[in-house]
């Protein structure tokens, strides 16, 4: 039986989830993080011929003890490594290495598209479960060209599967990182980094029990 706390986690959980329905795009549009399945996602896509290409954005974004990746590279170049392993072949990646937040993924991969004179009509991003709205929200205010239809999606895994088939470790790790993001989501917009986005109630006040909770070591404060 699911207990108190997880119900909260798994609120959050699904306020985060944004997996839209995909149709053939003119490119897939992998986001640096942490997580190394966002790259295999996107070369799940590919092989189903959803598009041409895939570019990956991400510097080394995170250096602390809890954010830090843990491989020798850029997020990008280890998305791309990946993908590669997966056959994806390495001629139909582009890589943007610099960003080192959301919004420079998609204003530096703006500029590196533009450059490359492959802006893209329609594009699918691709990234970790829990940040598929924050992702759609950022794009909608960082991205130059409002008429570029976008889809979002994310490894295809549950909560259980995801989260709660991990270490304790890793999963405080996890539920941090969702209550931070939460916390940008909401905040973001009067910074103007983000477009708002609609927030429920019952969302809200799980974010607030995780706080209390002591999920607060990637709040922006």
């Amino acid at each position: 039986m699911i207990n108190e706390l997880q119900k909260h986690v798994k609120r959050i959980w699904d306020f985060h989830r944004l997996d839209d329905a995909l149709i053939k795009v003119d490119i897939i549009f992998g986001l640096g993080s942490i997580d190394i399945l966002t790259a295999s996602r996107c070369a799940e896509l590919y092989h189903q011929d959803l598009a041409p290409k895939i570019v990956f954005s991400g510097g080394v974004a995170h250096d602390d003890d809890f954010l830090s990746t843990v491989w020798n590279a850029t997020e990008a170049e280890a998305f791309r490594d990946e993908a590669v392993r997966l056959d994806v072949p390495q001629g139909d990646i582009l890589i943007e290495n610099k960003a080192t937040n959301t919004g420079e993924n998609i204003t530096l991969t703006y500029a590196l598209l533009q450059e490359r004179n492959l802006l893209p009509k329609s594009m699918i991003l691709v990234q970790k479960p829990y940040m598929g709205k924050r992702t759609y929200a950022t794009f909608k205010k960082q991205w130059e060209d409002d008429d570029t239809e976008i889809f979002v999606t994310s490894p295809q895994l549950d909560i259980e599967e995801y989260l709660f088939s991990k270490s304790e470790e890793e999963q405080e790790k996890i539920i941090n990182i969702m209550v931070g993001d939460f916390e940008r989501i909401v905040k973001y917009p009067a910074w103007g980094f983000q477009i708002e986005m609609d927030v429920p109630k019952d969302v809200l006040e799980s974010f607030e029990n995780l706080v209390r909770a002591g999920y607060n070591k990637h709040l922006i404060s």
